[in-house]
């Protein structure tokens, strides 16, 4: 696999999400000196994430220890992308939605009976609970990036349950 700009950039911008998720807002050069990249480098990743809508710039940061031209402060945007967490038990099935600073943005859970058994059932009483969690929520689906599934068995790489003996599947 040959590197190239454009994987470069992506590289980039996922360091500067990782550092962003700490919670503080930043400044571009402050990310660069934790980063160890130019400001050029950080200024064109930071432009893929300020059009994806995954950062916000906030106000001027004015230090008065630095001298030069003030920052702009660079946070993540907790609006920009949302994640959706499902867990299947033999109780209940839950869900829940979170921002991209992880803060529970819907949550829902229903008593299932005995459902859990039929695993074609579960799978509709799961769509279900998002649909009703989707009308609900004050999210964006648009902006739903990935979905996690949680249930008491083994699975494989592609997400197949293999084996789930308290559920019976």
């Amino acid at each position: 696999m040959s590197t190239t700009t454009q994987l470069l950039r992506h590289i980039n911008a996922m360091r500067i999400l990782r550092i962003l998720r700490r919670g503080q807002a930043m400044s571009r050069a402050d990310i660069a000196r934790e980063l160890q990249l130019t400001r050029a480098t950080v200024g064109n990743a930071m432009l893929t994430l300020l059009h994806s809508g995954l950062v916000m710039e906030g106000p001027t940061n004015v230090t008065e220890s630095r001298v030069g031209r003030p920052g702009v402060e660079v946070s993540l945007d907790p609006t920009g992308a949302y994640s959706v967490g499902i867990e299947i038990g033999m109780r209940s099935v839950s869900a829940v939605v979170v921002d991209l600073t992880q803060c529970v943005v819907a949550q829902r859970s229903e008593l299932i009976g005995n459902d859990f058994r039929d695993a074609d059932l579960m799978l509709n009483r799961v769509h279900e609970l998002i649909d009703n969690l989707i009308a609900s929520g004050p999210f964006a689906i648009d902006k739903t990036i990935g979905v996690g599934v949680a249930i008491p068995g083994l699975v494989d790489h592609e997400g197949v349950v293999i084996n789930a003996p308290f559920l019976g599947w």
